[in-house]
This record gives C-alpha cells, structure tokens and sequence, in this order.
C-alpha cells in the first residue's frame, strides 16, 4: 500500500518541499518485509541460546552496510539510502536464515512465504499501476488492500494458519 501511497503520505504529512522522500518511502516499505523476517529470526535463535550469531551476522552487515551505503547514495542519492537499506535488509534474511536452520534447525514455511509475497506483489502493482493511471493515491491504496485480502485468501494461507491454530 505504501508504494502507491508514498507521494501522497509525504505531501500531507510534510507538503510538497518534501516530494523527493517519496522514493526512499517506498524502497523502506519494501525492506520492512525482511527486517521483520529477521526480527522473527533473531528471536528463534535467542531462544536456541545462539544469540552471540546474532550479534556476529549483524556486526558483519554493518560492516557491508556502511560501503554499501556510501556507493549507493552517490549514485542515486536520496533514493540510494533507501535502496541500500533494503539490500542491507536481504543480506541480513540470508544470514539470519543460514544460521537459524543451522544453530535451531528451524525454518520459514517457504510455501507460505512465498504465496504471501506474491499477493504483496500483485497488490502492489495493482497499486502503483492505479497511481500511474490518474487515480487517487488514496483510491490506489483501497484498491492495493482489496487485492491483497483476494489474493490472500485465494492463497490458501489463511487456511494454513486456521489448521496450525487449531
């Protein structure tokens, strides 16, 4: 939703002076999906008693981060920020992934990840598709969520997670 939504947030929480933030908006709103990832990651492997890999992969991702983030802002600026954050974001999930199946021997349910990524994707470019077109930003993200909660619930997931609650 934030990616055909970005222009539209800026402008009415910090007025047009502010348009060029748009862009990072969205590359950061796309890097929320792995940073919550890790999040999950990192708890799996402090209860594994694993936390000092934690604390290695993310000294690592500093480390990787800070050139990562010099290059990128020079060569696309304000939106290089964003850009690497996301990368910094995937190298972190690939790390964090590596280490969980090896110290916890626990996974993500790739089938379900993946189902749900592709309903993000299919709402986002309904989306951002819509904005392109002349709708309303606002419009565009009623649209975006409609899509999501289809193609959700025409993924199967939701009945995944009833029969694992159950």
């Amino acid at each position: 939703v934030v990616l055909c939504a970005a222009g539209g947030i800026v402008d009415v929480a910090y007025g047009s002076a502010y348009a060029e933030a748009a862009g990072p908006l969205r590359w950061l709103a796309v890097a929320l999906a792995p940073m919550i990832l890790n999040g999950w990651q990192s708890l799996v492997l402090l209860t594994a008693g694993a936390q000092r890999i934690t604390l290695a992969y993310n000294l690592i991702a500093l480390a990787v981060a800070v050139p990562l983030d010099i290059v990128l802002i020079r060569a696309a600026g304000i939106d290089g920020a964003g850009m690497a954050a996301l990368l910094g974001g995937l190298f972190v999930l690939c790390c964090s992934t590596v280490a969980v199946r090896r110290h916890a021997r626990a996974t993500l349910p790739p089938g379900r990840f993946v189902r749900l990524a592709l309903a993000g994707a299919v709402a986002a470019l309904l989306g951002v598709g819509a904005v392109r077109l002349g709708v309303p930003w606002l419009l565009a993200c009623v649209l975006a969520l409609a899509a999501y909660g289809l193609a959700v619930s025409r993924t199967g997931v939701v009945t995944d997670l009833r029969r694992a609650v159950a």
